[in-house]
């Protein structure tokens, strides 16, 4: 026999469902309030900012930090390519430091001999991922989808 608590059926079939189809930062909706999406519909689209590496030159090169940063070759303030070369050791051991991303080379600091290399924005979409009607945007951020759907109340367990 199958028990239902406070005499709730476990399946309501006539619900709506809201979705939050979100960025991580604001950027370019897509859609309209009130227009229809497929799920395959891109709805948002934006960037999402990686945190800076912060690279060890003076290590690297095996020079004292205050050395380090007559040793960058890329310009500073300027874009540079993941394999690009940062900074190079000339002399009978010579080394260099390749960038491992492409961004803007930002500065180095002479007192610890460490390089800021803030990568390039990484580009986001976002599909509606169901099939529905656009009710909200909210802060060119976010959007809220409505679509039929029934709902299933249920108890799942794995173990003892």
């Amino acid at each position: 026999m199958l028990y239902v608590p406070d005499g709730v059926p476990p399946v309501i079939k006539s619900t709506v469902a809201r979705l939050d189809r979100t960025l991580p930062q604001p950027g370019e909706i897509l859609v309209r309030q009130g227009g229809r999406v497929e799920p395959d519909d891109i709805v948002a689209r934006g960037q999402k900012h990686n945190p800076p590496y912060m690279i060890n030159l003076a290590q690297a090169l095996a020079l004292p930090p205050d050395q380090a940063a007559r040793a960058v070759v890329a310009p500073i303030g300027q874009p540079v390519n993941a394999g690009a070369v940062l900074a190079r050791r000339r002399g009978l051991l010579s080394r260099r430091v390749l960038s491992p991303v492409n961004g803007i080379l930002y500065a180095v600091d002479p007192a610890t001999g460490y390089a800021i290399l803030q990568p390039e924005p990484q580009q986001i979409t976002v599909t509606a991922g169901i099939r529905g009607i656009v009710m909200e945007i909210i802060d060119q951020q976010r959007v809220v989808i409505e679509t039929p759907a029934a709902q299933i109340f249920g108890i799942a367990s794995l173990g003892n």
